[in-house]
């Protein structure tokens, strides 16, 4: 199962504003004490978690503020607050307590645990205890390290420029036209290849389940082929974020297009770069509110540049979304790909957790039939692959859920398998159970995998989702 990337990138934002570059301390001379280096490690924690952008500010390095953008900061501090917090948790509530692992003059080390109110388990949170290097500089401890580079500008230059090559505006004013293959920025690009107004009906012919839908609402459909060039893997498609300009100028709600297996709402595939397939998005609203020529934005991530296309305006001359097949040469997961670890080996994944693939069914089709009546065949085009994982925990932590580990499964299209939604399989991994230090879960994980790329699929985990790079495992 893999997390949505687009939402791993808000907690990362932790490691961002304070291991990267501080977070909280003030503007006045503090202490060149050990004490005074926990203490503002401590507000360092406290001040991202509460979104105090004047205490992540202060407490950047000189190097680091040059670097950063305060809005984008503030931005993702806010991101933090809406999508971290819950019922069952306030990130406010959090007590801080830091503990200086090594202390020399003017660098310490600081281990900050983070506390919760009573009866609040973090796991599930994305949270965890912090470790934080930090130097004293022009009279405060700052931190050591400011590994965070401000790309935004560069990145909307890059897109600028890209679009100015293409002749292409892509402003709401001047939008792109239907099919027309269209930078969007962080190297992917799209085609919107068809929209349809009220698409109830061509859901439901296509496989879908009937749209649930409010009195009086009708459902809109997109159609746009993606295409990923960039480097970073593997990258969520979720990233991608469309809205669809309301008659009113307002954008109109996205929607579940009635399950069928192409929708980008929510999607959890993951792109390698050269990936390219076709996904469709849906948009509901009573009929007055969709223009006669809508105008669909297009933005990867949160706070980027975004596109706009003409859905029904044809270009004059089409062209197309395309990609590559297997790893490729300047992919970041590349070297892994290439040289996966072998059936039966252990490696470990991060995070106190060590993974194991036993075995693969891949072609499991009359498997997954058999284990229930309800399960349906996959659909055409594809198999499904029953993997027989090991997970295996020995951190620090009292215990972790196997849901901790975020796991895929990738062939040479570059782009990851869906997984199942089927039941009754026997020896299937409880992926809810809590795992203590010395114990493992062992059990069948499945996916929905393209039948081109049956022969070349490869295994993926990583114990830390908010971070790191996945490893490779062969399945045959």
């Amino acid at each position: 199962m893999r997390i949505r990337r687009a939402f791993i990138a808000i907690p990362v934002v932790f490691a961002v504003v304070t291991a990267a570059c501080g977070g909280g301390g003030g503007s006045s001379t503090q202490p060149q004490t050990e004490e005074g280096a926990v203490a503002a490690a401590e507000r360092a924690l406290r001040g991202t978690y509460t979104a105090d952008i004047d205490d992540v500010m202060a407490f950047m390095s000189a190097e680091c503020r040059e670097k950063v953008d305060r809005d984008e900061i503030r931005d993702a501090l806010i991101l933090v607050q809406a999508f971290m917090s819950s019922d069952e948790l306030n990130l406010s509530d959090l007590e801080v307590r830091g503990t200086a692992t090594s202390f020399d003059g003017d660098q310490a080390t600081i281990s900050v645990e983070l506390i919760p109110p009573e009866g609040v388990d973090l796991d599930g949170f994305g949270l965890s205890d912090e470790e934080i290097d930090v130097i004293y500089e022009n009279g405060k401890w700052v931190s050591e390290d400011c590994d965070f580079e401000d790309t935004s500008g560069r990145s909307l230059e890059d897109l600028e420029a890209e679009l100015e090559t293409l002749g292409l505006a892509g402003t709401k004013d001047d939008p792109v036209p239907a099919n027309l293959a269209t930078p969007v920025g962080e190297g992917f690009v799209v085609a919107i290849t068809g929209y349809e107004a009220d698409a109830a009906a061509t859901i439901t012919e296509r496989g879908g389940s009937e749209p649930f839908l409010d009195e009086g609402e009708i459902i809109a459909m997109v159609s746009l082929d993606v295409g990923y060039g960039g480097t970073e893997e593997p990258t969520n498609l979720s990233q991608l974020q469309l809205q669809l300009v309301g008659s009113d100028g307002v954008a109109i709600d996205q929607a579940g297009c009635g399950n069928m297996t192409e929708t980008l709402y929510f999607s959890n595939r993951e792109a390698f770069s050269g990936a390219s397939l076709s996904v469709v998005s849906c948009f509901s609203a009573t009929p007055d509110r969709f223009p006669d020529e809508p105008e669909l934005s297009v933005e990867v991530g949160f706070g980027n540049r975004p596109v706009f296309f003409a859905p029904t305006t044809e270009a004059a001359t089409p062209t197309t979304v395309t990609g590559s097949t297997g790893p490729a040469a300047d992919g970041d997961a590349t070297d892994d790909r290439t040289a996966p670890a072998a059936l039966g080996t252990a490696v470990d994944v991060g995070e106190g957790w060590t993974v194991t693939v036993n075995s693969a069914d891949l072609d499991a089709d009359a498997a997954v039939a058999a284990a229930s009546d309800f399960n349906n065949p996959p659909p055409p085009g594809t198999s499904y692959v029953l993997i027989d994982v090991t997970l295996a925990y020995d951190g620090s932590e009292t215990s972790s859920s196997g849901f901790s580990v975020d796991t895929g499964a990738v062939g040479d299209s570059n782009v990851s398998a869906t997984d199942c939604f089927v039941s009754g399989l026997d020896n299937e991994i409880d992926r809810f159970a809590d795992v203590f230090p010395g114990g493992a879960l062992t059990g069948t994980l499945c996916f929905v995998v393209d039948e081109a790329d049956t022969d070349s699929l490869l295994f993926y985990a990583n114990g830390n989702a908010f971070e790191g790079d996945p490893d490779f495992f062969a399945v045959r």
